[in-house]
């Protein structure tokens, strides 16, 4: 568990005034990432050609135990600024990042540090009983750093070069991410800023599992790759192996705050595809080469349409004079957020016993063509999708696995509204109390969550409501009903 591990970078930056009118900005990274190692050793992986786990620093060991990989990395960075006229600027921008994942937050929590005892039945049958109980698990004698990987216990190993099957990813060369836009700036009349922008973004190579301990379908456990020397557990081989995309529009409206009113909105219209949500301590949600590709897919996070757009607005009644009335009716400031955005992706698995592939990857449901959705979310008597297109996956084929696609269907969208209003006093020169009303949710909205997704069940795609709203791994709203709320604020 004690990983220990450092990470340098050196950067460099011109800014280059070509003309009166274009800026360049040049910047070059130089990045070193050595292996990581533990408090008293090296790194550790398991030698699948025979089944032994290598302990870095130990007996006659190498503390790199033959892993090769880059660890010196360039990184560039170019950004150009164009003045098209006194009001128009068009800029572009290039940057090329390297992944800075710890190694030690994947490679922790497995042999032999902990150990971890896996032991999966046939189908409809046992592993063990209750007069039997759990087999004993050998604790290894670490002191000639060769330990022979017990049966059914877990490892996740770091992979030495080797491609399990053409396109599963090789090596640990750590992940370029590249990014690139190009916007136009122009100010239109009352002072209000408008951008219109391209920004992309590329990944290769992000860090991810793959268990390498899978059977064929129609095999069972027996199938396994590794099931002799393995048994029933999954023996993780963590690689260099993911990609994603990211491609979207972006327009920006911003207008600062001058005779009272401020604007700031925002519409982005993307799309996201990836192999998994997260980098570094992720599966993948097939391993075997038959559905591999097909983990490339929607992002779990993608969402077609974001709109965001807030305000600040001081209500221009009675705020000039210094009479009764107006301290008593002026003063009154209007605030708001108001966002809008499509749901996320979701899954639908599914159940075929006949598949029987272990350690294979997911089943999901089968789909006819591509369904839409066919009423109004939250309808008791109707779905948001015609259930009639769905049926459980057969056969011991690809089809097996089903039809449907990773994060092929979408959760309903969502928009919220949140207000407040603000109102000023002065008592003499020194003292100014606020008085706030805030609403959340102002006009106690419905936003829907997950949907019900047991194929069996009688409320089958059916949706409830959402306490939270996210974009897949994190809470970017909580509506939920409304919520009305008092303040006072004292400046002096």
């Amino acid at each position: 568990m004690t990983g220990r591990e450092w990470q340098t970078a050196l950067y460099v930056r011109d800014r280059w005034h070509v003309t009166p009118n274009l800026t360049l900005n040049l910047g070059l990274r130089l990045e070193n990432y050595p292996l990581m190692k533990r408090a008293n050793s090296g790194i550790e992986r398991l030698d699948y050609s025979t089944y032994t786990v290598l302990l870095g620093g130990r007996g006659d060991v190498p503390e790199d135990v033959g892993l090769e990989f880059q660890t010196w990395y360039l990184a560039p960075r170019l950004g150009v600024a164009y003045r098209v006229s006194e009001k128009s600027v068009l800029r572009a921008g290039y940057g090329h990042t390297i992944n800075p994942l710890p190694w030690s937050r994947p490679l922790r929590g497995s042999y032999p540090y902990d150990i971890t005892f896996n032991n999966t039945a046939e189908q409809f049958g046992f592993v063990t009983t209750l007069a039997t109980g759990i087999p004993a698990v050998p604790i290894p004698d670490l002191s000639s750093g060769r330990v022979r990987l017990p049966v059914n216990v877990f490892m996740r190993s770091p992979n030495p070069g080797i491609e399990h099957f053409p396109g599963s990813g090789e090596g640990l060369d750590r992940a370029t991410i590249k990014q690139y836009n190009i916007a136009y700036e122009h100010r239109l009349p009352g002072d209000i800023i408008t951008e219109v922008a391209y920004v992309g973004t590329r990944t290769d190579g992000g860090y991810a599992d793959l268990n390498i301990n899978y059977g064929e379908p129609g095999g069972g456990n027996a199938a396994r790759r590794y099931f002799a020397l393995a048994g029933t557990t999954a023996i993780n081989d963590w690689a260099a192996r993911t990609r994603s995309r990211y491609n979207s529009l972006q327009v920006a409206v911003n207008r600062p705050f001058q005779q009272g009113l401020l604007l700031k909105g925002a519409y982005t219209l993307s799309r996201a595809k990836n192999m998994a949500d997260e980098d570094g301590w992720v599966g993948l949600t097939w391993n075997h080469p038959l559905k591999y590709e097909d983990n490339f897919a929607l992002a779990g996070f993608d969402r077609t349409h974001v709109f965001q757009m807030g305000f600040v607005y001081d209500l221009p009644f009675l705020n000039k004079d210094t009479n009764l009335k107006s301290r008593l009716l002026g003063g009154w400031q209007l605030n708001g957020i108001f966002g809008a955005f499509s749901g996320t992706p979701f899954s639908i698995t599914g159940t075929n016993n006949a598949l029987n592939c272990q350690g294979c990857g997911s089943t999901f449901i089968n789909v006819n063509g591509d369904p839409q959705p066919t009423s109004e979310v939250g309808s008791s008597t109707e779905r948001y999708y015609d259930i009639s297109l769905f049926s459980q996956p057969t056969g011991t084929s690809r089809e097996g696995f089903g039809t449907s696609r990773r994060n092929q269907f979408r959760r309903p969208p969502a928009w919220n509204l949140d207000l407040s209003l603000f109102k000023r006093f002065r008592i003499g020169e020194r003292i100014q109390p606020e008085f706030r009303i805030e609403a959340a949710n102002v006009f106690n909205h419905t936003n829907w969550g997950a949907p019900v997704t047991t194929f069996t069940a009688s409320n089958f795609l059916q949706f409830i409501p959402a306490n939270t709203v996210t974009d897949g791994t994190n809470t970017i709203n909580t509506p939920g009903a409304r919520r009305i709320q008092l303040g006072m604020r004292v400046t002096f």
